[in-house]
């Protein structure tokens, strides 16, 4: 490191370590010097860049040891020798046991620098075992006490006794003295010893020193052998340096009995060194020994250090989006994104409802832009909030008029920065009449955001006989989709007149089967009445489905900025939705005057309700059957008449195009699975009170409800429940009123969760119970007194096998748990309890297989995936030794079952294949082949297997017969004749590491080539 403050470089700074193998003399004439007599070593040191002055190079040295802490080491004598304008050498002798060659030499050196007063000090003669001191007088007095740095030098070559330690007596601004005396007592004479020195006032900066300060040792305590002996002290810099700096230290003593009695110890008896042990980025620790050893009397000492080095460069910058900077050089630094992240799980939520596994990966995404949400709360997202309700439409509008009303959601129901969706449907259960039916209503939403949205219903048709109230409408608010289902918004083109519809794809593969499609249409501009319009949906596949809206008056004006929100799911979200289905209409008679001209269906629940539950409808229509009409000539309303705990009455009206067209309206049940003002929440139901009470009442009332004052399991949970108090303090069932600090759950015992604040608990006037404080404190817990008043939660588990709202498979038993439930497969069946088949599902009928377990099983595991049904059963079409062998027989029995499995044996081998309409899922199978091999399962991987058209091959002459090469081939009468034969690998993969027609393969399956089958069963999948 070089400063150049004039023309020419003034100051230059360096470090290296202590090398093992330049040494330059012995103690002794013994060959391995005494432990404690270390050898002197001396190098080289270029500088970075010759000095081009003319005046004295001056040199300081001081000794450190890494930047990390090992031990203390002991002093080390230093000075520097044959100093040139180009190099110097710098020498150590070390004490104790030495540093094995570890510890660093720092330096510094100037040369022609007027910011520094210096000097040197050359001490005459001859001396031997003795102190050295030798006065200085500043040529001018400093305005206070300068730092003070000194160094010793030799102008010739120098032996081992040359090692001196040197510090400083008496500093004060008009004068100091140096001292100095030998590394080793009675180590011979001494002489020709100079100390440079300079000193200077202020922080340095002006002579280009980074740092500077002074560290004072009071030295009143006794000396401990974990620093050696000595006195050590950690100075910590106020910056962070770019690497480990240059340090230079300087240790003065005051001796001076006549103005102060604390420092008693004469330069003549004492030696003094200080040294530095680590130095960091951010601190350095300095040490300091005197002659006094372990004795209780030892003078206190300052040491002042010079620290010069590059600071970090990232100190002054600022990384926004969770950057950091990172640096790489000395003078450059550049904002980068920390991808280090740990893989442990911490969840955080954002905003818009994203889960990350932990803070880290959160300010990751951030950083990179993929994410500019803020934290939201600690824990996992909710994945499908959801809330619905049901809201009357008081306002009885005139014929051509509209009624809204505005819906309020609960509060910190939704994340913040995440798009909600609703869907509505409109009923006149309110009138509880059984007969009338309404003339078509149709409706829609407007305003949707996080906090509310309004619902808005227009009566088509010029009719003015409106009840009171005009209508009853059942919502459901949400954000995201459920587990089994998926949801979107598509903005529908602008239109004038008549019918617009709008295509929407479903993701790849997310439904096996057409699933329940509800649409709602939401304007994005309010009080546009003109822009009301029927809705419902086309042509539902698993694929895809087509939105449609139709204007209720013909040339009704421009419609715009209309959108479809789309709720398709295959599976109920249990335990919130209870049951879906369809009502089909097939309208083949025209409607009746009595029904105002609407077609209705009564639909009777699966189970009965305590309440009357939230139904969602919307109708769907087909244009892909024969003679029905075009979207763009039909119009179709849907809504519910009258409604209770059995069943609704749903009713649609159609426009009229040479005949009304089949409709089918898909429905959904939500009901409150919990009591009344009890809501559920993962396995649960709470209850929230509406008043303050203290926390033996809130236990009290609890219990009452048989529950419990709520308890915490988790992050997820400790969010909602604070939600609940719409983010304000709550109790919390956590209290140590039994054994102070020993925290219990009232009624549960002990917990694995907390979330306390900081320096909490502290049971500050005698607090024993616990309460949380809210969203604005982070959702964490403080300890209170119990007798304080605040709102509570009590909590008790719901039975979710109980109404079937749990997912087991209908063959497992469902068994509830606090807080979930397990699954089991009944006797006779196999599976994880969600999933549950029958065993060996009618294979175990199967003669060749003789009961088999692993045969059965193996077989089983093959052919549960393409099953059609989890409850499918496999039923013997023919059995080729009890029926027949003719293949007639075979095609007669077996021919148009859908998918099938044949079962082949010849001799002790066992193969045959499956297949079914879908001919993609086809395959081969071995239960008992060549020897060394065990049971295979052959896919269409073979040769020639892109003919796949080819997977089976009928032919009324042929029995079952696989691949167009006939990979497997049975003749008919086949056990009477050599027809049948093997040529496997053609369409079907061959075994492992063979090839398609040599012998092993096509003796694979058989034993041989041309084959004659002991018997043949074939299995059809009964549903």
């Amino acid at each position: 490191r070089c400063f150049s403050l004039h023309v020419g470089i003034s100051l230059q700074t360096g470090k290296l370590n202590i090398s093992q193998t330049l040494q330059g003399w012995s103690c002794s004439s013994a060959c391995s010097p005494s432990q404690h007599c270390r050898l002197p070593r001396c190098t080289n040191v270029v500088f970075p860049k010759t000095f081009s002055g003319s005046g004295t190079v001056n040199i300081y040295v001081t000794v450190s040891h890494g930047e990390k802490f090992s031990r203390v080491h002991s002093p080390s004598a230093m000075w520097v020798q044959s100093v040139t304008t180009r190099d110097f050498d710098v020498c150590a002798r070390e004490s104790g046991i030495g540093s094995n060659g570890t510890g660093i030499i720092n330096w510094l050196a100037f040369q022609d620098y007027p910011q520094m007063t210096r000097g040197s000090v050359s001490f005459s003669g001859i001396w031997t075992t003795e102190t050295k001191c030798e006065k200085v007088t500043f040529s001018q007095s400093f305005p206070g006490r300068p730092s003070v740095f000194a160094s010793a030098r030799y102008t010739r070559d120098t032996k081992p006794n040359d090692a001196m330690y040197v510090w400083l007596e008496n500093v004060n601004s008009k004068s100091f003295e140096v001292c100095i005396r030998e590394f080793l007592p009675f180590d011979g004479k001494h002489q020709d010893t100079i100390v440079d020195w300079f000193a200077f006032v202020g922080n340095g900066s002006e002579s280009n020193f980074t740092l500077s300060g002074e560290a004072d040792f009071p030295n009143s305590n006794l000396p401990t052998a974990e620093d050696n002996y000595g006195f050590c002290q950690q100075v910590q810099f106020n910056t962070t340096f770019y690497a480990s700096p240059v340090v230079l230290v300087s240790v003065h003593h005051l001796y001076n009995p006549q103005v102060s009695m604390k420092s008693l110890v004469s330069p003549n008896n004492n030696i003094i060194s200080a040294w530095v042990e680590e130095v960091s980025l951010t601190s350095m620790r300095i040490c300091v020994k005197d002659l006094s050893g372990t004795g209780s009397k030892h003078d206190p000492l300052s040491v002042n250090y010079v620290v010069v080095g590059d600071l970090n460069p990232c100190l002054d910058v600022f990384c926004p989006s969770f950057g950091v900077c990172k640096t790489y050089s000395a003078h450059e630094a550049r904002c980068v994104c920390d991808d280090n992240c740990p893989s442990y799980q911490d969840p955080v939520c954002t905003e818009n409802g994203t889960t990350y596994d932990n803070e880290c990966l959160y300010k990751l995404s951030f950083c990179k832009g993929m994410d500019n949400n803020t934290l939201y709360h600690p824990g996992s997202c909710e994945g499908f909030p959801i809330v619905h309700g049901r809201v009357k439409l008081l306002r009885v509008p005139d014929w051509s008029d509209s009624s809204c009303q505005t819906v309020v959601f609960p509060p910190y129901r939704f994340y913040p920065n995440k798009e909600v969706q609703v869907q509505i449907t409109l009923n006149h259960m309110n009138l509880n009449d059984s007969v009338t039916v309404h003339h078509a209503i149709t409706s829609w939403t407007e305003k949707i955001n996080t906090q509310n949205f309004t619902v808005c219903a227009m009566q088509s048709g010029r009719n003015g006989n409106n009840f009171n109230p005009f209508a009853t409408v059942d919502w459901m608010a949400y954000q995201g989709a459920p587990t089994e289902g998926t949801t979107g918004r598509v903005k529908m083109t602008k239109w004038w007149s008549g019918t617009n519809c709008a295509d929407v794809t479903f993701p790849k593969d997310k439904f096996k089967d057409s699933p329940v499609v509800l649409v709602t249409s939401n304007h994005q501009r309010s009080g546009k009445e003109h822009d009301a319009a029927l809705i419902w949906t086309e042509d539902v596949t698993k694929n895809s489905f087509k939105a449609c809206l139709r204007e209720l008056q013909n040339f009704d004006g421009k419609h715009q900025d209309v959108y479809v929100n789309w709720l398709a799911f295959a599976k109920l979200h249990k335990p919130l939705f209870t049951e879906h289905g369809s009502v089909n209409f097939p309208n083949t008679n025209p409607p009746t005057d009595e029904d105002n001209n609407a077609y209705c269906e009564f639909m009777h629940f699966k189970r009965n309700y305590n309440a009357t539950p939230s139904v969602q409808i919307s109708a769907n229509h087909s244009t892909s059957a024969s003679g029905n009409s075009a979207p763009v000539h039909n119009g179709v309303s849907t809504w519910i008449e009258n409604m209770n705990e059995s069943g609704f009455r749903v009713c649609v009206k159609e426009l009229y195009e040479t005949r009304y067209d089949p409709v089918s309206v898909a429905y959904a049940v939500l009901t409150d699975i919990c009591d009344s003002k009890w809501s559920y929440f993962d396995g649960f139901c709470y209850f929230t009170s509406d008043t303050c009470a203290d926390w033996t009442a809130a236990v009290k009332k609890c219990r009452q409800e048989n529950s419990v004052l709520i308890d915490v399991n988790n992050n997820e949970e400790n969010v909602y429940i604070q939600h609940r108090h719409n983010g304000e303090k709550s109790w919390l069932g956590f209290n140590d009123r039994s054994r102070e600090g020993d925290f219990t759950w009232v009624d549960r015992g002990h917990g694995n969760f907390t979330v306390w604040a900081t320096n909490q608990p502290n049971n500050f006037k005698e607090e024993d119970c616990v309460h949380a404080l809210g969203v604005k404190y982070n959702y964490e817990w403080n300890d209170v007194q119990c007798s304080d008043c605040h709102q509570f939660t009590c909590k008790k588990d719901l039975n979710e096998c109980q109404n079937d709202l749990n997912y087991c498979h209908k063959l497992a038993t469902c068994t509830n748990e606090r807080g979930s439930y397990t699954c089991k497969c009944k006797a006779g069946c196999f599976g994880d309890g969600f999933d549950c088949y029958y065993i060996y599902a009618g294979l175990g009928y199967s003669a060749i297989l003789a009961n088999d377990d692993n045969y059965l099983g193996t077989l089983s595991n093959w052919l549960n995936p393409v099953v059609q049904s989890q409850s499918s059963y496999w039923k013997r079409c023919w059995r080729a030794s009890v029926d027949g062998w003719a293949s007639t027989t075979f095609h007669s029995l077996c021919d148009s079952k859908g998918p099938t499995v044949t079962i082949v044996r010849v001799g002790k081998y066992i193969f045959g294949g499956y297949t079914s309409l879908s001919w993609s899922n086809a395959f081969l199978f071995s239960l008992v082949n060549k020897p060394g091999w065990g049971p295979v399962k052959l896919t269409q991987q073979g040769q020639y297997s892109y003919y796949r058209s080819y997977s089976t091959y009928s032919c009324s002459s042929y029995g079952p017969t696989f691949g167009g090469g006939h990979d497997i081939y049975i003749s008919s009468y086949a056990s009477s004749n050599s027809n049948s034969y093997s040529n496997l690998g053609h369409e079907y993969s061959p075994p492992s590491g063979h090839s398609y027609g040599s012998y092993f393969t096509q003796s694979f399956l058989a034993g041989s080539y041309i084959f004659q089958p002991d018997e043949i069963e074939v299995f059809y999948e009964a549903i």
